[in-house]
Formats: structure tokens, C-alpha cells, sequence
């Protein structure tokens, strides 16, 4: 028994049904009275080629065999269409019309395989075709039947002894022992229909799967063959006008009028008559309204859509018509999975997945299921997240709003090449979606190739950060919005206080942190009303304070350190160059801000919203000095969104965060003062030359010192602390007034505050007594600096800003880590070698003879051959691993995530060929080491074949990595040899050629 409101609901599509009806009869007699008639040529051309194949005793087949005597498996269009004149004897009008079906592209041939496929499309095939096991188990349940064996008779006579399945034997032995099995089956069609039952493919067909096999067949399966074959032929129609299938779907959602309709007879005609002639027109509406109901609705779009997808065809388009059809069911993605018990952060496998699939994408089979599936598992893990199929969702109805805009805007039917490139007018666009106009023609699909990680808005390249942003400000536009809200990072409707960008585990707050609902996500402009990036005097050392609530002075310091050159943060030269590149300036208006880092000597292009955290309305993290500066905060963020979270920034050294920063490589150098294989003046000597290269070459520097606590020399406290990252902003020598020569190194500590107290520390004697010396001698450096137009350092003053200065044998006797950038200039070229650790490779040799001569043949092994005439030759080995701290839920120093690896080079005498064991390296990595960032010296080599070897600390360890090498001499001079069989090729000097293009640059120009 129904309920009262069972049959309510019933009346009403009744209702429904019957109004679409109404509809359909007044649209099919408008058609009728401009003369639209159900009828094809194609239709009849097909029947006479049958009927002629009949009464000559041939195939449809041998038709083309005639034609193609050199059995080369191709015709030409001439040599087909004179045997269907002169064999076939058809009219000429019927041959032209099946050259055209046969040969689809035009191009004046036709295949073998494209004859026999349209053969069989059109049922007209009469040899056997790739059904031939399906068509042999179909003869063979009739032929049952016929015989009045139903499905369980059948197997009981077939399986005598019960053992719960029959043999291939058991069942070629029953058929056999009907009478006049001959008249209705071949043995070959009997061995057929059983391969065909056989679904475990294991010789056996048990009790279940006959008995499915039975019941299954025959009547749908041939409708809904007929019915793919009929849509085909729209398909082959459409390739012939020129018209891509997803073109010509999304004009018919672009043209529908009342979503809760669908795709009326009318809305249907008006796109289709530009591409079928009338007599096609209502014969295709009603191939494609399968259900009979006088409307095309989204389901039936969409399963059109699957019956017709070929090779390179996109899912966008589903999603697209998804939208749609949720839009007209007035429900939002999230709340239909709700209902479904699927939430945001639901994990589906592609079982789940399926589940939904069928019901929300209306797949027809699992195949179908399984390429929409893997078109959203990106990152091929094996899982799709609920949150993905709402973004896609989300983001393709407002690119299909965007669209009718569009359309409704220029005031013509356009057809759509993809999802993502448009033909419009240019003319009535404003410069920024004239901007995305040409944008997409240097980028027109996304891959995940595209995006960094898992991240929506974190991208590999500048085009695709660009192309997104642009399609985010047209979004805000249509729907009248000021500023963007980032999905991945900051407060949301899922986490109301951001603590998931906070902190690393949701609920497990920091110790010592404010409680997450204490927090707030503020937007700069509630903040600051006239904010900059940076003021016109650019960053200052002493801009930077960092928080007291997070442990990142690594990343600080690093901030201070680049704050003395302002091209590393904004390139005034060069609009694709700095941590905040020009290009994306234009953006902040919307409350987009793009900056760009270096992982693995690649840019990534960070996208974040302008709100920041705040606790009792002052921001939680770094800030700058001025108020109305954001440089810092900014960058923070963005790096924090990186690596998921503020808490993740947790401890690190200060040369990855100048590498993450820069993209120039950076290394370590250890002061060991209890390193007794070198002389103390020898290590002296090492350290002043440091300074000095460092000096010369405008390196980026910084130092810490090993352990935790204060730092106390000879029981007194120094004010500096162990385990701290400080800046190093400047090295000279200071002549006092007896002549006295003093090294002297100008430091800060990314707090702000907290200086050296001991000598040369602010109210110092030896400060006192020199202060105006060292005043002089920064007014001359600046003056200096500013002549060769070289970016001068900051005058020194006095106070407890958190720079002090210190001399050169203090320094050597606190801090034990100097980090500094390998600062290589323009003439330098550089090579890349991406590769990877696997469980084959041995590792480092052991002593044993055995393990040495295996060294050289069970690691990665690159052969570097120079010749070259150019004087002093020098490369740069560098080599970088995936960074740790890209798990959300790793600490540093990230063991077990790190590969521990030492690179050597060796080089080949004269007589060799190649490296056959282990032997002195001529240059190495130093000691094995877990860093994510390793390297080996400048170095002087000479015409000469090198081996360079990096392995890892034992065997069986996996791992990517990135070898760079940097060479000053021309590429012409250097190959480079794999044993792992990867390309070498030369890294680019000028990584972007959007500036190349005028009209970009115009465009530019004018934001």
C-alpha cells in the first residue's frame, strides 16, 4: 500500500508528464508546418548497399576487399565508390552518401578498420565482427530457449554429478546432444558462447554465473546497442560539419531557457540546425530523448555524452552539465551528498565512488565510472576526496555562469573549441578578461602537472597561477563580490577559526597558544587603510620582527638577510622576477596576493587571501616594524600555506629558507673549534676567506650555534642564544685611531631585540670608543654603493633593535653553522638531472673489495665529458631532495623522510673508459649528510672525463632528488651521461616568454 503522500507525489509528475507532452506536440507541429521530416538519405543509402550485397550473394565486407586488390587494408574514396557503381550497382546519389559515412575526416581514404566499424555500426556487418562472442552467447540462450530449457534445467543437465559448475567439455558435450543443434550453432560459436559465460576465466562457469548469464540478455542489450550505434552517427555528422561533440553539448546548455524543462524540441532545434539538415534535426532529438518524455534532461545528456566520448574527449563538460542539473533541482552539490551521508573531508575509493557515480554523474557502467575517477585522482593515490567533486562542481557552474555571460553579452551563438577557451569579443571586455583572453591561448587545459601537491591554488607555473587568478576575478565580477576568500587556507565554513592553517592537528592546539576560538582572520584592509607591500624606501634588515609564538627565526633571518637587496622580493627589471612578482600586483585589489618560491630548483606559485590571524586584534605572527608595511606577514603566510600550516614552520636552518626564497643555491660550512685535524690558524683563515667571498659576491649569510639555551662564553652571558638563527648583514674592517686593523660582522636577531653584550656590543667600551669610525664607514660604503649602483647596506645605530656588531674572533668562538648563498653570475649555464633513489641501488661501499667494485655499477652514475677550449673552467654540483616539511605531520629534522647522501666525483685517466670500482674522488660532499640540500665546492676542472656518483647511507632507500649542474663555460663543452637513461637538458636563462608578446605586455601596461 502507498502512503497519501506517495500518490501526491505521483499526480505530480503525471502532471508534469503530461504538460511536457503538450509541449512536445506544439513544438512537433511548428516543425511539421516548416516542413522538418523524420527522414535520411544516409539511412536508405545503407539499406541498398545491404540489398545489393544480397541479391549478388556477397557480403558488405567484399566490397571493400574488391576494391582493395593490393590488400594494403586502404582505399581512396575513387577506387571504393567505382566497385559500389560498377559491382554494387548503386546510384550515384547513394554512393556519394556512403563515401561521406565512410569517410568521416574527408581526407580522400579509408581504412580497413573504419569501413568494418561503420559496417558495424549500422548492423549492416555480416562477417564476424569484435561481438562475435557475445552474438555467439546470445544464438546460444535462444537456441535454449527454443528448446524449452530454462535457465536451471539447463545446468542440472549439463552438471549430472552436482559438483556446483560445468567444463568447457561438460558444455560442448550437452549442446551437442540436442537435436538439430547444427541448423541454429557452429562449434566455434559453442567454444564462443562459453568464453563468454567463462567471466573468471578459468575453464569452469559456475551455477551463479550461468544463471546471471541466462536471465541477462536478450532484448536491452540490443536496444542499447542499436541506440549507441544511432548516436554514433550524430557524432560522425558532427565531426564531418567540423563541430567538436563537447562543443556542441555545452551550446545546448547555454541555450536552454528554463532549467527545470531541460532541453526542450525548440531549444534543441535552434542549436542543431546550424550542423544537421531538417531532415535530421527531429530524428536526432528524439534518438537523444531515449525516455519519450518530450524533453532531453541532464541525465540523458549525460549518458549521450559517455555513449560518444572518444580518445582526448574531457570530463569538464560533466561537470559542467552536473551544475546545471543541480541548479535546476535548486540544490547545492554539498547538500545532495549530505543527503547521500558524504561530507567534505569523506575519502572515496573507486568502489565508493562508483556508488555515487551512477547516481550523480548517471554513469552507465563501472568503465565509465572508473575514467571519471581517474580524470580526478590527480595525484594517482588511489583517492578522491568528496571536497574535490564539490570544488569541481562548484567552480564549473560558475565557469558555465561566466560563459552565459559571455554569450548573453556579444549577443551570438558561439561554439566553445573546450571548457576553457572561449571565441568572444574582445572589444567589450575590460582589460582584465582581454588578458585572460590571450592568456589561454599560451595555456588551454590544466593537468596535474600544473599544481603543486594537492593544492587548488598552489601552480608550477606562472601561466596557469595567472589564467586561475583571472578566472577568480571574473567570478567576483559576475557575482558581484569585492575581495576572494581562499578555500585551502585561513577561517572557512568548515573550520569557522582557521585552526587547521594554525595549527598541525586541528584539535591539538599548540602549548602556549591562544585557544583557536579566540582567534580571528582579518582582512589587511581592517587593518591598515593605506597598506603597502613595501614603503618607498624598499625592506630594511630592521623591518622584521618575528613572534614569539612561533619557533620559524630560520625563515626570519632569511627575511632579514634578503630584506638588503630588494630585487630578491620585487624585481622592478623584470615583472616575473622576486618573491612577489609585478605580474601579480594588480591582483591585491581583489585579495589575491601571488608569491612565488623555489622547491627542487622549481618555482611555485603560491596563491593566498589577504586575511591574516590576529589574537585580541594584533596579529598572532611575524609582522614588519611599520604598521602600514605587510612584506613579512605575507611572505610568512604564503610559506606557512606551503608547508599546510603556521606550525609546520617549526624549526629549520636558515640556508633552505634562502633557497626556498632566492631559488639560488645555498650551503653550510661547520666551525668545528674542536676540530684538531686542522690548525687553528688554518681554520681562521678558512672562515676570513668565507667572509670575503661572501663579501665580493653579495652572498646571503647567516649563523647559529649547536644546542639549546643561552649562550655563556668563559661563565659570562653573551645575550645570544644556542639553537637561534641570525642574520648576518655586513662584514668590514674598522682601522681605529692607533691603527689597530678590526674584522667586525654586523649581525640581528629576527626577534627585534636581544643583542651581543660583550665586546663591541652597543655601550661597549670598544663601541664608544669607535662608534663614529663605524659611522664614517657605513656613510662612505653607502655613497660607495649608490655610485655603482649596488644595494647599499643600513647606516648603524645604536639601540636594542636586535643588530649588534661583533668581531671576527667572538664570532668564531660562539657560532658553529655558517650558511651562505653560492652566488654564481650570469655566464654560468646549468644542467638539471631529475632521478631517484630505488631499492636496487647498494648505497655507500663498504671496505670490502666486493662492495667497492660494485659501487660504481649499483648507484645513479652520471658521466660529465668536457672539452672545451675556454680557460679556467669551473662547475657547481648541487643536489636537492623532496622537502620534509611538506608532511603536515612530519618535525625537523625530518629523519625518515630525509635519504641521507653523499655525492662523489671521480675523474677518468686517459686510458679508462668508464669508473670499475671505488676510488679517491677528485670532489665530494663532505660527510653523509640528512639535510635536504647538499653540494661540493666550486671547482676547477679540466678537458676530461668525470663520474659523478650520489648514493645513499644503505641499501634498499627510495627517494627523489634533483642534481643541478652549474658550469661557466659554453653548453657546448659539457655532455652528461646517465646510467639510469635520463635527458640532460639545459635549463633555460629566461624561464617566461609571456613578455615576448606585445599584446600581453600592452595589456600589462594598462592594469
Amino acid at each position: 500500500m502507498k502512503s497519501i503522500d506517495e500518490y501526491k507525489k505521483i499526480v505530480i509528475t503525471l502532471k508534469k508528464k503530461v504538460k511536457l507532452l503538450q509541449q512536445e506536440q506544439q513544438d512537433l507541429k511548428r516543425l511539421q508546418q516548416e516542413k522538418v521530416y523524420v527522414y535520411s538519405d544516409r539511412y536508405t543509402a545503407i539499406k541498398q548497399l545491404k540489398k545489393a550485397a544480397k541479391k549478388l550473394g556477397l557480403t558488405t565486407e567484399m566490397f571493400f576487399r574488391a576494391a582493395d586488390t593490393k590488400s594494403m587494408e586502404i582505399v581512396t574514396t575513387k577506387r571504393l565508390g567505382e566497385i559500389l557503381k560498377k559491382v554494387a550497382r548503386l546510384h550515384e546519389n547513394y554512393v556519394q552518401e556512403l563515401l561521406n559515412i565512410f569517410d568521416v575526416e574527408n581526407s580522400g581514404s579509408i581504412t580497413k578498420d573504419e569501413y568494418y566499424q561503420t559496417l558495424e555500426m549500422y548492423q549492416i556487418n555480416e562477417e564476424y565482427g569484435n561481438n562475435f562472442n557475445r552474438n555467439s552467447y546470445s544464438k546460444f540462450i535462444y537456441f535454449l530457449k527454443r528448446e524449452q530449457y530454462d535457465g536451471i534445467i539447463g545446468f542440472i543437465k549439463m552438471d549430472p554429478n552436482k559438483l556446483g559448475y560445468i567444463t568447457r567439455e561438460m558444455f560442448v558435450a550437452f549442446t551437442q546432444s540436442l537435436n538439430n543443434w547444427q541448423q541454429y550453432l557452429t562449434l566455434r560459436e559453442i567454444y564462443s558462447a562459453f568464453q563468454y559465460m567463462d567471466i573468471s576465466e578459468n575453464d569452469q562457469i559456475s551455477r551463479e554465473e550461468y544463471l546471471q548469464a541466462f536471465e541477462k540478455l536478450p532484448a536491452l542489450p540490443q536496444i542499447q546497442q542499436i541506440q549507441e550505434q544511432k548516436v554514433n552517427i550524430l557524432r560522425k555528422v558532427l565531426l564531418i560539419k567540423g563541430v567538436k561533440l563537447s562543443s556542441f553539448v555545452l551550446e545546448l546548455m547555454l541555450s536552454i531557457q528554463k532549467p527545470e524543462l531541460g532541453i526542450t524540441i525548440e531549444v534543441f532545434y535552434n542549436v542543431a540546425k546550424q550542423y544537421l539538415d531538417k531532415k535530421e534535426t527531429l530524428a536526432f532529438f528524439k534518438l537523444m530523448d531515449y525516455q519519450q518524455k518530450g524533453s532531453i534532461d541532464y541525465d540523458e545528456i549525460m549518458s549521450f555524452y559517455y555513449m560518444t566520448m572518444s580518445y582526448g574527449d574531457s570530463f569538464e563538460i560533466v561537470f559542467t552539465i552536473l551544475a546545471r542539473k543541480l541548479q535546476a533541482m535548486n540544490k547545492s552539490i554539498e547538500k545532495y551528498l549530505k543527503q547521500e551521508q558524504i561530507y567534505a573531508e569523506t575519502q572515496l575509493t573507486l568502489d565508493q565512488f562508483n556508488q555515487i557515480a551512477q547516481d550523480l554523474f548517471n554513469t552507465p557502467n563501472y568503465e565509465i565510472s572508473a575514467k571519471l575517477f581517474e580524470a580526478m585522482d590527480l595525484d594517482n593515490s588511489g583517492i578522491v576526496s568528496a571536497q574535490e567533486i564539490i570544488t569541481y562542481t562548484n567552480e564549473s557552474l560558475k565557469n558555465y555562469s561566466l560563459l552565459l555571460r559571455q554569450k548573453t553579452q556579444t549577443q551570438t551563438t558561439m561554439l566553445f573549441e573546450d571548457f576553457d577557451s572561449t571565441q568572444i569579443e574582445i572589444a567589450n571586455l575590460d582589460i582584465e578578461e582581454q588578458l585572460l583572453f590571450e592568456l589561454k591561448k599560451y595555456k588551454t587545459t590544466f593537468s596535474d602537472k600544473d599544481r603543486f601537491e594537492n593544492f587548488q591554488y598552489i601552480f608550477t607555473n606562472e601561466i596557469s597561477c595567472l589564467v586561475v587568478c583571472l578566472q577568480i576575478v571574473e567570478n567576483l565580477k559576475f557575482n558581484k563580490q569585492k575581495y576572494w576568500e581562499d578555500p585551502e587556507f585561513g577561517s572557512n565554513k568548515l573550520d569557522p577559526y582557521g585552526a587547521n592553517s594554525i595549527f598541525r592537528i586541528e584539535n591539538l592546539p599548540v602549548k602556549g597558544w591562544p585557544d583557536p576560538k579566540d582567534l580571528c582572520w582579518q582582512r589587511i584592509s581592517e587593518i591598515c587603510n593605506d597598506w603597502v607591500f613595501m614603503d618607498e624606501n624598499g625592506a630594511n634588515a630592521n623591518d622584521v620582527i618575528q613572534s614569539h609564538y612561533l619557533g620559524d627565526c630560520w625563515l626570519i633571518s632569511a627575511l632579514t638577510i634578503i630584506a638588503g637587496n630588494d630585487q630578491y622580493l620585487v624585481d622592478q627589471n623584470d615583472i616575473s622576477k622576486g618573491l612577489y612578482p609585478k605580474l601579480f600586483h594588480f591582483l591585491s585589489k581583489y585579495g589575491i596576493i601571488v608569491i612565488k618560491f623555489n622547491k627542487m630548483f622549481r618555482d611555485v606559485y603560491v596563491v593566498i587571501d589577504d586575511r591574516f590571524c590576529t589574537y585580541n586584534n594584533k596579529l598572532l605572527f611575524a609582522e614588519c616594524r611599520s604598521e602600514r608595511e605587510w612584506w613579512v606577514q605575507i611572505i610568512e603566510k604564503a610559506y606557512a600555506k606551503l608547508h599546510n600550516c603556521y606550525e609546520s614552520l617549526t624549526s629549520g636552518d636558515i640556508s633552505q629558507a634562502l633557497f626556498d626564497c632566492t631559488g639560488i643555491p645555498c650551503t653550510r660550512y661547520v666551525i668545528d673549534e674542536n676540530d684538531n685535524t686542522k690548525d687553528p690558524q688554518e681554520k681562521k683563515q678558512q672562515l676570513l676567506n668565507l667572509f670575503q667571498v661572501g663579501k665580493q659576491t653579495n652572498a646571503l649569510m647567516g649563523c647559529s650555534a649547536h644546542g639549546t639555551g643561552q649562550v655563556l662564553l668563559n661563565g659570562e652571558e653573551t645575550g645570544l642564544y644556542r639553537g637561534h638563527a641570525y642574520s648576518i648583514l655586513h662584514y668590514f674592517h674598522l682601522k681605529d685611531a692607533q691603527s689597530r686593523i678590526h674584522k667586525l660582522i654586523v649581525l640581528r636577531n629576527p626577534w627585534g631585540f636581544g643583542e651581543w653584550k660583550l665586546k663591541w656590543s652597543d655601550y661597549s667600551i670598544e663601541m664608544n670608543e669607535n662608534f663614529q669610525l663605524i659611522q664614517a664607514y657605513f656613510n662612505e660604503e653607502i655613497q660607495r654603493c649608490e655610485q655603482n649602483d649596488i644595494e647599499p647596506p643600513d647606516q648603524y645605530n645604536l639601540g636594542d633593535d636586535g643588530i649588534f656588531i661583533m668581531n671576527f674572533k667572538s664570532f668564531q668562538n660562539i657560532f658553529n653553522n655558517l650558511f651562505m648563498s653560492v652566488n654564481l653570475d650570469e655566464q654560468w649555464s646549468v644542467m638539471r638531472i631529475y632521478d631517484s633513489f630505488t631499492k636496487e641501488h647498494l648505497g655507500t661501499p663498504n671496505k670490502n673489495e666486493r662492495s667497492q667494485a660494485q659501487y660504481p655499477y649499483n648507484n645513479p652514475r652520471y658521466t660529465i665529458r668536457i672539452n672545451h677550449p675556454f680557460p679556467n673552467k669551473k662547475i657547481y654540483i648541487a643536489l636537492s631532495q623532496k622537502d620534509g616539511r611538506l608532511d603536515r605531520f612530519a618535525k625537523y629534522p625530518y629523519e625518515g623522510k630525509l635519504v641521507k647522501i653523499i655525492m662523489c666525483l671521480f675523474q677518468l685517466q686517459q686510458n679508462e673508459t668508464e669508473l670499475t670500482k671505488f676510488q679517491k674522488p677528485v670532489l665530494d660532499s663532505k660527510l653523509l649528510s640528512g639535510r635536504r640540500d647538499i653540494d661540493m665546492e666550486v671547482f676547477s676542472v679540466q678537458n676530461a672525463t668525470y663520474v659523478l656518483i650520489p648514493s645513499a647511507h644503505k641499501p634498499n632507500i627510495t627517494g627523489d632528488y634533483v642534481i643541478s649542474v652549474f658550469f661557466d663555460f659554453p653548453p657546448n663543452g659539457i655532455i652528461i651521461e646517465s646510467s639510469t637513461e635520463k635527458q640532460f637538458l639545459l635549463q633555460p636563462k629566461i624561464f617566461s616568454s609571456l613578455m615576448q608578446n606585445p599584446t600581453l605586455l600592452k595589456l600589462f601596461n594598462q592594469l
